[in-house]
């Protein structure tokens, strides 16, 4: 009695077309009768318990289904970043979808502290059974808690949503402490304790790299002076960037010197590399991280005692000749001290030593902060039923859907740290996948695909060092999930990860075809990998790209890019000529 009540939308949309209006009304009236009658049928008594109450079910879900298609309210949903900085302009989706065979036609209206430009329409149509997608850009300004409320108003009838998004300050103020620690041959040796005022991260622009300074975070870094001829000590103004990328500098001013003259230590010779001649430097005994406490625990005496200086490890001790190459050091006895951001150090293992060296641009791409990953993982997740509301692969088959979060890590890293797991949550992101099966039948359940939808992290890292550089693995990534390769049914894993994925898994995801497809998301980028030969992955990347604006691959030539990178990781070219030839590879696009 009235299967078609069974179908989807797509289903229901055939049936309007064929009847009408008028008649597919009449005959949702007549079904809503007929029904009621036979959940009182007294031949249902004389079946056993369970195929009584499953029939019944099965009844009352159809008369259900009919009344929502003769006068359902429609669905709201509001998608908005959760923070952002005041100023900003962040994205405002509204999705409505109307279930019923009439179309819905109706007014809306904003209120609250946001605004919308260009505005949402203020009469809204929706036709029947259909999802209608509004969106637009907000504005941002003045910090706290900013509401936004839309309402759908239909004849005497008012359907309501609301969110709130949390502004921060953006406020920029990098403070510098800083000291002459010795003098000699018309050069001084400054160390300058940075401090991060502000409430938004800094980048650093140092003569050896970038350094990452964020909200209330002290860094001790080392730089050159020149002595002048009246004894003073003048240093360059520091260079720093914005979140926003303004650049600002820092100036220092002239310094007074106080230390006593000491000799500069001496120059470090590389070992031989390649076809260059590189003098061999003396070996070391190098304990990088106690090198990294030393320096931590220094600049944490003057103001906060010892509460850093705990999270650093112990000791890590090197059994081969260390070399260090391009980075700022001292000799402390047998400590050699380096004065660079941990983050842009590189360890290399060649065999017989161990290289210490500045991390290259192409190492850098990748490295994303804990509350970053955090905030890009939960949109993931917001943005994955959306996308399974209006990707259909079989308009005949049904939905159904599984959630697993891994809060089970994070409580094992709680409970090691002496934090609650609230707190802990609020730090780091929560690895997690979404299990959608598609298939017909209720009782018998065919299943056509499934879907194994997630995003993952290493969390460990992210809380060890604040951020994570390393791209995802596919094999990785399928273990962070505790999850495997089905072989009795055709799979999809669409798999995200905020520090991007490395070479051989992009090549998997561009190659795979058949049962199983990968499709892969770079949080940090926005760019989705897949094979577009596939009907399946490229109808879902179109539903991403609508939904979170991603885009299919980097603006810049993939092949030409990789050989830049190879060619700057095998040091045959240097970061000035990378940097040159990727603008000529960005004019001819």
């Amino acid at each position: 009695m009235c299967d078609f009540l069974e179908g989807d939308d797509i289903k229901m949309q055939e049936e309007l077309k064929i009847h009408g209006e008028e008649r597919l009304r009449r005959k949702l009236e007549d079904c809503i009768e007929e029904l009621d009658k036979l959940i009182e049928d007294p031949c249902l008594e004389r079946m056993s318990h369970w195929q009584r109450n499953e029939i019944k079910d099965r009844l009352r879900r159809r008369i259900v289904r009919a009344r929502e298609l003769m006068g359902g309210q429609p669905r709201l949903e509001l998608m908005l970043a959760e923070r952002a900085y005041e100023g900003e302009r962040i994205t405002v989706v509204l999705s409505i979808r109307n279930p019923r065979i009439t179309a819905l036609r109706a007014s809306l209206i904003k209120e609250g502290d946001l605004d919308i430009e260009p505005p949402f329409p203020q009469e809204v149509e929706v036709p029947p059974l259909s999802t209608k997608f509004l969106k637009s850009f907000a504005g941002v300004s003045g910090s706290g808690l900013k509401s936004l409320t839309l309402m759908l108003i239909e004849g005497k009838d008012t359907f309501t949503i609301e969110s709130s998004i949390e502004v921060l300050e953006f406020k920029v103020d990098l403070e510098a402490l800083p000291k002459v620690d010795s003098i000699g041959d018309g050069e001084a040796k400054v160390s300058v304790e940075l401090r991060n005022r502000g409430s938004v991260p800094l980048t650093i622009l140092l003569p050896s790299g970038e350094l990452l300074l964020e909200v209330g975070e002290i860094r001790k870094v080392e730089l050159t002076g020149r002595v002048r001829t009246d004894g003073l000590v003048e240093v360059d103004p520091i260079p720093y960037l914005d979140p926003r990328g303004d650049r600002h500098e820092l100036h220092i001013g002239d310094l007074k010197v106080e230390a006593k003259p000491i000799a500069r230590p001496p120059e470090l010779e590389l070992p031989e590399r390649g076809a260059e001649e590189v003098g061999r430097s003396e070996t070391v005994s190098l304990d990088l991280d106690e090198i990294f406490s030393v320096i931590a625990k220094h600049v944490i005496a003057a103001f906060l005692g010892k509460l850093i200086g705990e999270h650093f490890p112990e000791r890590k001790e090197y059994r081969k000749p260390v070399y260090v190459e391009g980075l700022p050091y001292e000799k402390r006895g047998e400590i050699t001290v380096i004065f660079e951001d941990p983050l842009a150090v590189v360890e290399e293992d060649r065999g017989d030593y161990v290289l210490i060296r500045k991390a290259k641009i192409a190492e850098l791409e990748h490295v994303v902060t804990a509350e970053a990953a955090r905030r890009l993982m939960e949109n993931f997740r917001v943005a994955l039923d959306s996308l399974m509301s209006i990707w259909r692969p079989f308009p005949e088959a049904r939905l159904s859907r599984r959630e697993c979060a891994f809060y089970e890590s994070l409580k094992g890293i709680a409970k090691k740290e002496k934090r609650s797991i609230e707190e802990i949550s609020k730090v780091l992101p929560v690895n997690f996948y979404i299990e959608y099966t598609i298939h017909r039948g209720r009782i018998s359940k065919k299943t056509l695909l499934k879907v194994y939808a997630g995003a993952c992290s290493r969390t460990e890292i992210l809380l060890d060092r604040g951020k994570d550089d390393k791209p995802m693995s596919i094999a990785d990534a399928l273990s962070y999930l505790g999850l495997s390769v089905p072989t009795e049914y055709p799979a999809v894993f669409l798999l995200a990860s905020p520090t991007g994925w490395d070479p051989s898994a992009v090549n998997m995801a561009r190659g795979t075809s058949g049962k199983v497809l990968y499709i892969l998301v770079d949080l940090k980028t926005g760019e989705i990998y897949h094979n577009q030969q596939e009907d399946i992955s490229r109808s879902i990347f179109r539903a991403l790209s609508e939904i979170m604006g991603y885009t299919a691959e980097p603006l810049v030539p993939g092949e030409e890019i990789s050989k830049l990178d190879e060619m700057l990781l095998s040091g045959a070219i240097t970061e000035e000529e990378y940097k040159e030839a990727q603008k000529r590879l960005l004019k001819l696009i």
